[in-house]
C-alpha cells in the first residue's frame, strides 16, 4: 500500500471511530497545530490531507510529535491504529468468552432436553409395548414431553391395548348392553364403560397381575384405570379410550399424593392419552365366543 492509500485508510478509520478514539489519540500523544502538519503533508506532495475532517483534528490539533511525524509519519499512525484494533478485538473476545461461559449451563441444558425429548419420541413410537410404556412413564414422572398424546389405530401401542384383556372386559360390558338394546330392554346401546384397574386381588375389573397372567406385558398395564367410550355405526364399533396420569392414580391413591398440573409442579404433573380403534360386531362376537348360530 502506498502513502496516499494509507492516508486515506487512516482517515476513514479515525472518522469511523469517532470522537472517542480521536480524543484518545490527542491525550496519548503530543500535538501540533494543523497548519504545520499541512505544510509537512504538502511538502510531501500529498493532496487533500484526510485528517482535516476528523473530529479532533478540526479543533487545531494532530496526534503526533513533530519529529515523529516528519521522520516516521506512517509508522506512528499504523502502530497506533494496530494497537487500537488489537485492544478492541481483545475486549470483544473477552466479552464473547464471558457470555459463552455464562450461557454454557443453559446451552447444555437445552441440548440435553432436546436430545431427551427426541429419544423419548423414538421410544414412544417403538414396536415394543414395554419400551413405549417405559418412555411414557418417564415423561410423566419427570415432566417432559407432550402433556397430551393421541394414538391412532395403526400405532403399536394402540394395537397392544386393543388386544389386551382389559379391552376384552370393556367389550364384554358393551356387548351385554348391546344385547339388551337389541332385545328392547334399553333405549340405546352402551356409550361408555370405566374399567377399574386395581393392584389388589378380587377388587376392580382387572389389575397388573391379572393382565400379566392373561397377556404378558401390554399397554393396559401402563393405562391402569381407563374410560372406554363406544360409538356404534352400522356394524362397526369405534372405541376411544381416555386415560389420565396423575400422582394420585400412579401411586394408587396413597395418602399424601394429589392431582396437579405440570404448570404447578412438573414432577408427576397430569398427562392425558387418547387411543382409538374400530372393531366389527362380528369380530367382537368372535372374540367373546358369542358367534351367532
Amino acid at each position: 500500500m502506498d502513502e496516499d492509500e494509507l492516508l486515506k485508510a487512516v482517515g476513514w478509520f479515525l472518522s469511523s471511530l469517532g470522537k472517542s478514539v480521536a480524543d484518545g489519540l490527542g491525550r496519548e500523544l503530543k500535538v501540533r497545530a494543523i497548519p504545520k502538519i499541512k505544510d509537512v503533508v504538502q511538502a510531501r506532495a500529498v493532496p487533500n490531507f484526510p485528517f482535516q475532517n476528523a473530529p479532533s483534528v478540526t479543533k487545531g490539533t494532530t496526534f503526533f510529535t513533530p519529529s515523529s511525524f516528519e521522520q516516521h509519519p506512517f509508522d506512528d499512525m499504523r502502530r497506533y491504529i494496530e494497537q487500537q484494533i488489537m485492544k478492541k478485538a481483545g475486549q470483544l473476545t473477552y466479552l464473547l468468552a464471558m457470555k459463552t461461559v455464562e450461557r454454557t449451563p443453559e446451552i447444555v441444558r437445552s441440548y440435553i432436553e432436546y436430545r431427551r425429548e427426541q429419544l423419548s419420541e423414538q421410544l414412544v413410537n417403538s414396536n415394543c409395548s414395554v419400551v413405549t410404556s417405559a418412555a411414557l412413564t418417564s415423561e410423566f414422572i419427570f415432566g417432559y414431553g407432550p402433556e397430551m398424546r393421541y394414538f391412532n389405530e395403526d400405532h403399536p401401542f394402540t394395537q397392544s391395548l386393543m388386544d389386551s384383556n382389559m379391552t376384552t372386559i370393556a367389550l364384554e360390558k358393551f356387548y351385554k348392553g348391546y344385547e339388551d338394546y337389541v332385545a328392547g330392554e334399553r333405549s340405546d346401546p352402551p356409550s361408555s364403560y370405566r374399567v377399574d384397574f386395581s393392584p389388589f386381588p378380587f377388587t376392580g375389573d382387572t389389575g397388573p397381575f391379572r393382565e400379566f397372567i392373561k397377556d404378558g406385558f401390554s399397554a393396559a398395564q401402563f393405562l391402569g384405570t381407563a374410560t372406554y367410550t363406544f360409538k356404534l355405526e352400522g356394524d362397526t364399533l369405534t372405541v376411544e379410550v381416555y386415560d389420565t396420569k396423575t400422582e394420585y392414580s400412579f401411586m394408587y391413591h396413597f395418602p399424601g399424593t394429589d392431582r396437579h398440573q405440570r404448570s404447578e409442579d412438573p414432577i408427576m404433573g397430569e398427562t392425558t392419552q387418547y387411543y382409538e380403534f374400530s372393531l366389527s360386531l362380528d369380530e367382537i362376537r368372535e372374540r367373546l365366543g358369542k358367534n351367532e348360530e
